[in-house]
């Protein structure tokens, strides 16, 4: 969509709490994103740019990236607009994912790495999730009726949802190329109003 859209590098740290009893994770804490954000919004309102789209791709963000949204466009003036980019894919996702349980190391994220970045992948080490289960009643990993705070080694014993195992080029593919162009299709709108 270039030159309607500009890209911004990534925020490659988030949110990451629940998985801080896995050694080696980072997290920040979510007034440090949305400071992040907010001045990433600032710098570039001051370029005449007045509308966002923040694409997000880790689940432990969305909490903080809804608060941001709503801050961050009352007080520089600009529109703002979120998404989980798997919201985009949800045929893609039906298609391919089987497992229960997904969201984190499973088909559907490695999948996506298969397609963007293969070379990333260690095949060798894929292995299925090892899921304990929700902590509470009614803390449902599909739907979440409660927000409620709980870390992964409560749920799953190597870090894991659902099966990477079962990952595929193909289900990348359609993953992402789903999500792209009904991103596309939104943005086209977003822009246009």
């Amino acid at each position: 969509m270039y030159p309607e859209i500009l890209v911004t590098p990534t925020v490659n740290m988030g949110v990451s709490f629940h998985h801080l009893p896995f050694p080696g994770t980072i997290a920040l804490r979510p007034e440090t994103l949305q400071a992040v954000v907010r001045d990433i919004v600032y710098s570039l309102s001051k370029h005449g740019i007045n509308k966002f789209l923040i694409i997000n791709a880790h689940g432990g963000n969305q909490q903080a990236l809804g608060v941001a949204v709503t801050n961050i466009s009352q007080e520089l003036g600009v529109q703002m607009a979120w998404t989980q980019y798997t919201n985009f894919s949800t045929e893609s996702i039906a298609k391919h994912v089987k497992s229960e349980m997904f969201g984190h190391s499973c088909e559907r994220e490695v999948s996506e790495a298969l397609y963007l970045a293969p070379h990333i992948v260690k095949k060798d080490k894929l292995e299925k999730g090892k899921i304990k289960g929700m902590p509470y009643k009614y803390s449902s990993s599909n739907g979440r009726p409660l927000g409620i705070s709980y870390t992964f080694d409560q749920v799953t014993e190597n870090g894991a949802l659902g099966d990477a195992t079962k990952a595929s080029y193909e289900a990348g593919k359609d993953i992402c190329e789903e999500a792209l162009a009904k991103i596309a299709e939104f943005l086209r709108d977003y822009i246009s109003k």
